[in-house]
């Protein structure tokens, strides 16, 4: 019987473990905390072209 507690106790310290990671990310996601950056890299991707000076069509 005892084995059964301490089989349940390693089981919750393991998704913890394992899911206390994805929880932070998530909040991240979720919270729109994201948003300035992909902003950010989204201009300097638009901006980040060597194109400048040629015609669309060359």
């Amino acid at each position: 019987m005892i084995w059964i507690a301490i089989l349940l106790v390693i089981l919750q310290a393991g998704f913890h473990w394992i899911f206390t990671p994805a929880i932070v990310v998530s909040t991240e996601i979720f919270e729109l905390r994201i948003i300035p950056l992909l902003i950010i890299l989204f201009t300097l991707w638009i901006f980040s072209s060597n194109n400048f000076g040629r015609d669309l069509n060359d």
